[in-house]
């Protein structure tokens, strides 16, 4: 993509060739004197002094004015210097001027496009400022350098993969001279992903468990200056040739090497997702034309940086241009860094997204809402005040004791207590209102093993016949290992083992043509015994299905030789071959994920699979979790298609195939008859088509998408306004991770594993105790203490290097009473016993220690009880505070003051119901019905204010009351609290207010435990509700006095009582009658699609089982 920038001057464009960037502008730093937060200030300072000592009594008359001044000058200097940090444009405004020429700039403005990170001004290095070719700038770790003059342009560091090179580029590689690596720039991988937190202790603890994502560097084999030099990998430069071989320790793979000689098998696991070792084969056999495509046609030759490598072996048939010197296979070095496949997820999980807490804008409309009434109630204190001739000190402390009041503290959120690691606890409330479940499919909904059913099309007689791989023939069986025995024949019988005669035939490999996702097959040539050459081939069977002349094919051929085998062309090896069998695999599902799935499906979430699997298995799979419950239509290549937009719509089984044209408006009634698959290819013509929103919201199961195209599955939904969850376990799934609302990686791990994840976080605890006191011993000039026995076993070397230090330490003594002894050698001994996690699990909010689906109904159970619970406890902050501020205003000014017991026993009753309102634990069942999804809506204020009215309204008429049966003297507000009538009603009438703002507030189920059901919450309750109405009623006189209530008369409790009641039921109908006019709980129309035709074939399923069960009753009977 390319990004112009128009510019005045010496160019009159410049163009940035990047998918991230949106756009850039030139620009100029301007003198740290002159920025808005320097030199304006450097005036006003001096002037609020001027006016302090010089002009106090003209300007600023009184200490309250010289508070509010010397407050504002500070606050707006403060923010006039952070607002640099937190927006670029203020940055760019503040910092800089624009630049009419690239020679005047000396940095540029980044803007990138949505979801692809932060923007940023960034420095323009000029290594040489009269030549503008060797101009970059580096923007989210990559370097970006001026690829055209004429225009403009800049594009990033090429590496030698780019622009596609001819395969004979590679074949005779000479390696790097020393002298070429002073103008190269070196990238180190920066793995160490830091988070922003806001709950820093939280954070802080589970991201100890993801640094291990750090790549150590160990040393490799290198071939400079035309001889063999060990090196570390983290020194590798784009175009070193290097010697790749299995390490003996567990390592990975550095960089994106490309396979020059030999052979390869590596696990990648970490990239894809699959755990099924792969074979990559050097390059020597093809075509030396071919240009070069690391992610296409020769991706089975590159070895991708964090994969790992499980056996290297070097051709023996093929002459090396260069010999290792190890063994190994040789390999050239196309990138490093930022550069590499891993490289460029680990910038996906550090710059796609940015972090924002959950309802941020809302909480600050929400208070804004609230600091209204208290502005007005700060006015009316400081009106009434200055009626009055109060000190105005005292007022303004007044006034900023009611602003501060409407602020509700911070809602903390409950952090899920399953085996689930939670790095941003602020994405729980977005779990609760997720309307899309996206779930890759491989590893997530089914299990990552593949189950060989057996062979179809073998039987002669019956064609669907599947014969059991044990009965085929010991071609069909591949072999995954070998090893040797040795002993007594009788000593192996009674270990179980059996011997065979090793008299089985024994096929040879000779070359493979290896699997193309583009001609959907591979093949290979073999050497049988008797001398001749077998040619096989398997693929999908439309493929193989032309290639045969009388799905799997094979054919013998006449002997060859070597040479002739290495140019036999692959044309010939794929025709006229012999129909040999389909084989059936079988990938099960997930013990959990067809009960799991129903349950999100029933409960207002629209679940949707994205996978890069045959859209055939996926429609199948989505089928059997009830994510497809129609007939499918899939929206794929033609076949035999001649071109990219060649679309049809075709049924699974084929009998309905329908052409499409990407440039024509879709069909949407298609919609209404079929669920929707699409493949990857097909997504690729919508992707900036007005009919892409009209399609990725009738789409189930997208089949066949790469990572990046995940990411923009996410992002579309995003943008529509759906709120997103993605399941994944693998890093091709870390970009969608990233930009769902709420990323959920599944790990691999069994129960067994947690056990042992316990033991080695008990044995971290232990470890560190005992580092902390061999500090304070070699401080205090003591000992060193013995290891302690739960960990000595684990650290050996540390028990010896603990006992020599003592031993050291007594010799030393002798010379040098003060000699400590040797700290740094016990500690070094103290290994680290860390599991490494993968990428998946480092870019998601959340990981779930399990593979188990199950996961996702726990975060979204946890996530919709979070939210209700936030919600709640802002309706019932804001009802409390608007309380206090007509208290601390209205009622401070009538001279309404509380006892030291009263307010004891209403902040004890009330303290306990604020710490266990949060405590209410979430339901199994995750209900249909959604909770309120934001804060600052008409249902809510609505709410609040009518809440409030009445309340107010209550007190009010009390305090009127009052003052018919019982006169009032003087009002002092520096006098002491005395009892009186007034204090007694309106402490009782507030007390009930506060038992009715949490009773009618609360929110239980369906979500989480009813109010009665919180056992301390609603005893608290009672109890404030025990101590309001006994005091209202005189019901126990020595409580009363004892808590300086004055005694009333009858008429006076009656009406008292009766206020108490109707202000509870009516703050109660109020709550129930808008909850039911205005609260806007319906999901989105792409949820609910569906929703009536599964639940009446459901029901009729449970009708027919049930009729099934009394006809076998029946018969049973009979």
């Amino acid at each position: 993509m390319w990004v112009y920038i128009a510019v005045q001057g010496w160019r009159t464009s410049i163009a940035v060739n990047s998918l991230d960037i949106a756009g850039a502008t030139l620009h100029a730093t301007i003198p740290w004197y002159t920025h808005i937060y320097t030199i304006p200030f450097l005036c006003l300072y001096p002037l609020l002094a001027y006016a302090y000592y010089v002009k106090y009594d003209q300007w600023l008359v009184s200490e309250e004015w010289t508070f509010l001044a010397c407050v504002s000058l500070g606050a707006g200097h403060a923010l006039s210097f952070l607002v640099t940090k937190w927006s670029t444009g203020a940055r760019a405004w503040i910092t800089t001027r624009k630049a009419s020429t690239l020679v005047d700039a000396d940095c540029i403005r980044i803007i990138p496009h949505l979801h692809r990170g932060k923007g940023d001004i960034v420095l323009l290095n000029k290594k040489d400022p009269q030549d503008v070719s060797t101009y970059t700038f580096s923007y989210q770790r990559d370097t970006y350098n001026i690829c055209s003059t004429s225009p403009l342009a800049f594009e990033r560091l090429p590496y030698p993969s780019s622009g596609k090179p001819p395969l004979s580029t590679f074949l005779t590689p000479t390696g790097l001279s020393s002298k070429k690596l002073e103008s190269l720039h070196l990238f180190t991988l920066f793995m160490l992903v830091v988070f922003e937190c806001t709950v820093v202790w939280q954070r802080v603890r589970t991201l100890s468990e993801f640094r291990t994502m750090s790549v150590v560097p160990y040393p490799i084999q290198c071939y400079r200056d035309g001889k063999w030099t060990e090196i570390q990998t983290d020194k590798l430069l784009p175009g070193d040739v290097v010697s790749v071989a299995r390490q003996q320790t567990e390592t990975t793979v550095p960089a994106d090497i490309l396979l020059a000689h030999g052979t390869c098998i590596v696990n990648e696991a970490m990239l894809s997702g699959e755990s099924t070792p792969l074979l990559k084969e050097s390059i020597q056999l093809l075509d030396a034309k071919e240009n070069l495509d690391v992610d296409g046609n020769h991706k089975n030759a590159v070895l991708f940086s964090g994969t790992k490598i499980l056996q290297a072996t070097p051709s023996t048939q093929l002459e090396s241009p260069i010999t290792t010197p190890d063994n190994g296979c040789l390999g050239i070095v196309l990138r490093t860094g930022f550069g590499t496949s891993q490289g460029q997820l680990v910038r996906t999980m550090i710059f796609s997204t940015d972090r924002v807490s959950a309802n941020n804008l809302e909480s600050f409309l929400f208070i804004g809402f609230l600091l209204i009434f208290a502005i007005a109630a700060s006015w009316y204190v400081w009106v009434k005040g200055i009626e009055r001739d109060l000190k105005k000190s005292k007022l303004l402390l007044d006034c900023v004791l009611i602003i501060t009041s409407v602020v509700p503290p911070r809602v903390t959120h409950g952090i899920v207590s399953r085996p689930i690691f939670c790095t941003e606890p602020f994405r729980i409330p977005a779990a609760g209102r997720v309307d899309v479940c996206c779930f890759d499919k491989t590893g997530t909904i089914t299990a990552e093993n593949l189950v060989l059913e057996g062979i179809v099309g073998v039987d002669q007689h019956d064609a669907k016949k599947l014969t059991s791989v044990k009965e085929a023939s010991r071609e069909t069986i591949l072999c995954l290992g070998r090893g040797s025995c040795s002993g007594q024949k009788t000593t192996l019988e009674a270990l179980a083992w059996d011997l065979g005669k090793g008299n089985v035939q024994q096929v040879t490999i000779r070359r493979r043509f290896q699997f193309s996702s583009a001609l959907k097959r591979m093949s290979t040539l073999s050497s049988l015994p008797g001398g001749k050459t077998l040619a096989a081939v398997k693929g999908a069977p439309e493929t193989i299905k032309t290639m045969l002349s009388s799905a799997l094919g094979m054919k013998e051929m006449e002997p060859m030789s070597v040479d002739k085998i290495n140019k036999f062309p692959r044309e010939q090896v794929e025709s006229n071959l012999t129909f040999a069998g389909f084989l059936v695999f079988h990938c099960p599902l997930k013990s959990d994920a067809v009960e799991v799935l129903k349950m999100l499906a029933d409960s207002s979430h629209r679940c949707v699979m994205i996978t890069g699997d045959n859209p055939l298995t996926a429609v199948h799979v989505a089928r059997d979790v009830e994510i497809v419950d129609r007939e499918a239509l899939i929206l794929d290549l033609k076949e035999d298609a001649t071109h990219e937009a060649d679309l049809v719509w075709r049924t699974v089984d084929e009998s309905k195939i329908i052409p499409v044209n990407p440039e024509e408006p879709i069909d949407t009634s298609l919609f209404e008859e079929y669920d929707i698959c699409i493949t990857g290819a097909a997504m690729k013509q919508y992707e900036n088509r007005p009919a892409w929103k009209d399609l990725v919201q009738n789409t189930w199961v997208y089949a066949r998408v790469s990572p990046a195209q995940k990411e923009y599955i996410l992002t579309t939904l995003k943008t529509l306004g759906y709120i997103t969850l993605m399941a994944g376990d693998g890093t091709n799934d870390v970009g969608a991770l990233k930009q769902a609302h709420v990323g959920v990686a599944l790990l691999d791990g069994t129960p067994e594993d947690l056990q042992k994840i316990a033991e080695h976080q008990k044995f971290e605890r232990i470890k560190k105790v005992y580092e902390s006191q061999l500090k304070i011993s070699a401080r205090f000039n003591q000992p060193p203490p013995p290891v302690p026995p739960a960990i000595a076993h684990l650290f050996p070397d540390a028990v010896q290097a603990q006992q020599a230090a003592a031993a050291n330490l007594q010799v030393a003594r002798k010379r040098n009473p003060m000699e400590k002894f040797d700290l740094a050698g016990i500690t070094d001994k103290l290994a680290d016993m860390e599991d490494k996690l993968g990428d998946a699990s480092c870019a998601a909010p959340f990981t779930s220690k399990l593979s188990h689906v199950a996961a996702i109904a726990h975060i979204i159970r946890q996530g919709r009880c979070t939210l209700v619970a936030t919600i709640q406890m802002y309706k019932i902050l804001a009802l409390n505070c608007l309380i206090t501020a007509y208290s601390l205003s209205v009622q401070y000014l009538d001279g309404i003051k509380y006892g030291d017991y009263q307010v004891t026993i209403t902040g004890m009753l009330m303290s306990v119901c604020f710490l266990c309102i949060s405590r209410a634990k979430p339901v199994d069942k995750l209900s249909r019905e959604r909770p309120l999804g934001n804060i600052f809506n008409f249902y809510v204020l609505l709410s609040i204010l009518l809440q409030f009215a009445l309340h107010i309204a209550t007190l009010v008429y009390i305090t009127e009351l009052s003052r018919v049966f019982e006169e009032r003297g003087p009002i002092d507000l520096e006098a002491k609290f005395e009892p009186s009538l007034l204090n007694t009603a309106i402490y009782l009438l507030g007390l009930s207010q506060q038992v009715s703002t949490f009773a009618i507030n609360f929110q239980g189920r369906p979500f989480r435990e009813g109010i009665s059901e919180n056992n301390a919450l609603w005893w608290g309750l009672v109890s404030a509700s025990a101590v309001a109405f006994s005091g209202a009623t005189d019901f126990m006189p020595e409580l009363n006095r004892w808590l300086q209530i004055v005694e009333m008369e009858s008429s006076f409790k009656v009406r008292l009582t009766t206020s108490m009641i109707v202000d509870f039921a009516g703050c109660w109908v109020i709550e129930v009658v808008c909850k039911y006019l205005f609260a806007e709980l319906e999901p989105k129309k792409m949820v609910t699609r569906g929703r009536e035709r599964r639940e009446k074939r459901r029901a009729q399923q449970e009708v027919e089982k049930a009729n099934g069960i009394g006809e076998l009753e029946a018969k049973k009977n009979v």
